[in-house]
């Protein structure tokens, strides 16, 4: 064995001894649902040189599934329209189980599932939605990066707007 595998080895079982474990493990990740609906395919619309609308959902749900792990889900809904027409709906939910370190605050723990959870599964369901509509013979969709802490604070702000 090498000197350098030897000495990780040494300083996991030093961080295990201490109690330095990471705030937020990710043990899986997976298509919860995907559906994806192609109605304008064929029809003229699409010859047009302007693109289609795009009409992008993008939400967050996070459910406890044992003691310090939950499962963070991203829900996307898209619709794409050419002049009042469906070209392509699109709903994806993307999952992730994590644990979360039992010794963090409520606030750290929140912060961790619904900006940092997000944040690790969003590029896979990107290319999830670009491969979709690729293969469903449209220019693949690029999805611009979300800022989830911005999303965040915007949930939070219209639940407080409803409430009242």
């Amino acid at each position: 064995m090498s000197k350098e595998v030897k000495s990780n080895k040494k300083n996991r079982q030093e961080n295990k001894e201490k109690g330095n474990n990471p705030p937020l493990l990710n043990s899986a990740h997976y298509i919860k649902d995907l559906s994806f609906e192609n109605p304008g395919v064929l029809k003229s619309e699409m010859t047009h040189e302007e693109g289609p609308s795009l009409n992008i959902d993008i939400h967050v749900d996070v459910k406890p599934v044992a003691e310090n792990i939950y499962e963070a889900v991203i829900l996307l809904n898209i619709k794409a329209d050419v002049k009042g027409s469906t070209l392509f709906l699109i709903e994806l939910s993307y999952g992730g189980i994590f644990k979360v370190e039992e010794s963090l605050s409520e606030k750290e723990k929140k912060r961790l599932l619904l900006i940092d959870s997000p944040s690790l599964l969003f590029p896979f369901a990107r290319s999830i939605v670009a491969t979709v509509t690729r293969d469903g013979g449209l220019p693949p969709l690029l999805l611009n990066p979300v800022d989830f802490e911005a999303l965040s604070h915007q949930e939070v702000h219209t639940e407080e707007k409803t409430k009242h």
